[in-house]
């Protein structure tokens, strides 16, 4: 098991945010102020029996800006309470199994699962626009076949891989423009087949 805690205060911190006006979109550098970062990671391996693997981490992250000043009434304002990181999950798991199989006569066979998941997070720096470009906390699951010196040829390999095969829908960035919402979104369930060779 491997653990290990950070606790970082950033001073003059400078932030760029997107501003939609009538001649288009700009990118203003807006001096945040001071910020701080603190959190936790955590990684666990396990080998139970011969063959059978497994591996769990999580990583805590506790983030917000201690300090951002913006001009606003014909004075310097504190706004820290109105802004936060864009897309900065508190939590993330991720996770693995893996079996490796005697060797026989066509190879070594492994089988692996796998997954991924992300606490919820926004995608725009100020609260009130980050709560309508909004992820709320998903998983996405994976799976792996692996054929080792398949067929008795060294150091050839056949793999299947299922990534997302629940085919969870889930967002990777977002823009909140006046009145309307838009999404990249993440890869849909999908499969693949590769060989390769290594020499």
């Amino acid at each position: 098991m491997n653990a290990s805690a950070y606790y970082s205060d950033l001073d003059d911190q400078q932030v760029d945010r997107a501003l939609f006006a009538e001649s288009g979109t700009v990118t203003l550098t807006e001096n945040a102020g001071q910020s701080r970062i603190r959190g936790f990671e955590i990684e666990a391996r396990a080998v139970p029996i011969e063959g059978l693997e497994l591996r769990l981490t999580h990583a805590y992250t506790n983030v917000d800006f201690a300090e951002f000043i913006t001009y606003r009434g014909g004075q310097n304002v504190n706004i820290a309470d109105e802004r936060c990181f864009c897309i900065q999950p508190k939590r993330t798991y991720s996770g693995w199994v893996s079996y490796t199989f005697p060797s026989s006569g066509i190879g070594t066979f492994q089988v692996m699962a796998n997954f991924q998941r992300q606490g919820a997070h926004g995608y725009n720096s100020t609260k009130s626009s980050a709560a309508l470009v909004w992820q709320n906390a998903y998983t996405v699951y994976g799976l792996r076949a692996k054929l080792y010196d398949a067929f008795g040829v060294d150091g050839l390999g056949l793999n299947l891989i299922g990534r997302n095969i629940t085919d969870t829908v889930y967002t990777v960035n977002g823009i909140n423009f006046f009145y309307w919402q838009g999404y990249n979104y993440g890869d849909p369930s999908h499969w693949t087949f590769e060989v390769e060779y290594e020499f």
